[in-house]
């Protein structure tokens, strides 16, 4: 059986953008009010409600959230054809850069600024239709005899703000290429990456996760100090929230838990041409604190893709409390992938970084959690 990546399917779709729909809907739609949608967009957040039917007394509630980014940074010998940096210079990296499969077009946005000292053009294009955009930031550093690029990218139509965008500008601000330091005006930015190996550095915000980019195309032999290419990515860019209520007087135990869970399988989620299923879910541990039963584990998520499937592991909190009469059902998710593009690269969501998703998004927004 083939496993794909999650991030290969979101390029497979990303021409067609994602809609996130619902695939049953109840007669009685009064779950919207479970959860308050704008407290848990705050952040800029793209929640959409993929499913919701029932009642004050009785029901449910799916919501999915989505967003897709890239940053690149690409260092190449310095040679007599990349001497100088212009905007014409930058027009043609951006366009040749990955190919004829990725087309891109001009946008006009373009202009010059410094980075790590080095006079820089940027420019920008789009692809697919628009949907998604780019950015190239080139400059030269003669000290290591290298010419950076900063591939800067987001996906409009998955709903990710253009502040990404910027925000991947600011990296790039932050490179340090021929051993200086750079002030950090972006209090985001509070990781550091240093490599020794490849005599760089750069700050990124703490859940993004950088990696060698490890092309056979671009580095048969392997990547050099002087050769190479770096991506950085979101750790949290995907997340998925269930909530369900009914009366009931049963007690909280990790049975009824996972009876909780076990009915999660029958909800699968459509996303444009895609229906995905639960394949597997798994409650690793469960306790009782302060009167309501708090537990953790992981599940998949799995599709088929021209008669191969592919999977997407999650990893999860759940909840069970007592509301009066009613007993309440919470899970909040966000994906853990391990591989992308088809290389290993583990963009798992720290603990920190699930913890805060818990506390500071989810739970405050929910209208049953007192």
């Amino acid at each position: 059986m083939l496993k794909i990546s999650a991030w290969f399917i979101g390029l497979f779709i990303v021409g067609m953008g994602v809609l996130v729909c619902p695939l049953i809907q109840g007669e009685n739609q009064d779950a919207s009010n479970a959860i308050d949608l704008a407290r848990l967009s705050r952040q800029g957040e793209n929640w959409k409600i993929i499913d919701q039917k029932g009642n004050p007394q009785e029901g449910a509630l799916s919501l999915h959230h989505s967003k897709w980014l890239m940053y690149f940074l690409h260092w190449r010998p310095l040679g007599e054809e990349r001497r100088e940096v212009s905007l014409e210079d930058a027009r043609k990296l951006l366009l040749s850069f990955w190919g004829p499969n990725m087309p891109f077009t001009l946008t006009g946005n373009e202009g010059q600024l410094t980075v790590a000292g080095h006079p820089a053009c940027f420019v920008e294009g789009t692809i697919y239709n628009g949907t998604v955009r780019t950015i190239f930031i080139v400059w030269n550093c003669p000290q290591t005899g290298r010419q950076f690029i900063a591939d800067t990218n987001i996906n409009q139509a998955r709903g990710t703000p253009i502040a990404y965008l910027d925000l991947q500008h600011q990296i790039a601000l932050t490179t340090c290429c021929h051993g200086q330091t750079t002030s950090v005006d972006n209090a985001l930015l509070i990781q550091e990456f240093k490599s020794d190996k490849f005599n760089l550095s750069f700050r990124t915000p703490a859940d993004w996760r950088t990696r060698e980019f490890p092309s056979p195309k671009w580095f048969p032999t392997g990547m050099t100090p002087t050769n190479g290419t770096l991506w950085t990515l979101l750790t949290t860019s995907e997340k998925h929230i269930e909530l369900a209520w009914r009366q009931s007087d049963q007690a909280l135990t990790p049975e009824l838990m996972e009876f909780s869970l076990d009915k999660l399988r029958q909800k699968p989620i459509q996303l444009e041409r895609l229906i995905l299923n639960i394949k597997e879910i798994r409650l690793e541990e469960a306790r009782l604190e302060g009167g309501r039963l708090i537990g953790s584990g992981v599940y998949k998520y799995a599709a088929q893709v021209g008669g191969k499937e592919f999977e997407i592991p999650y990893i999860f909190r759940a909840f069970l409390w007592k509301d009066g009469p009613r007993t309440h059902f919470l899970l909040a998710s966000m994906a853990a992938l391990k591989e992308m593009w088809q290389i290993p690269n583990d963009l798992t969501p720290s603990p920190e970084a699930m913890d805060s998703f818990v506390r500071n998004e989810v739970l405050p927004a929910v209208a049953a959690w007192k």
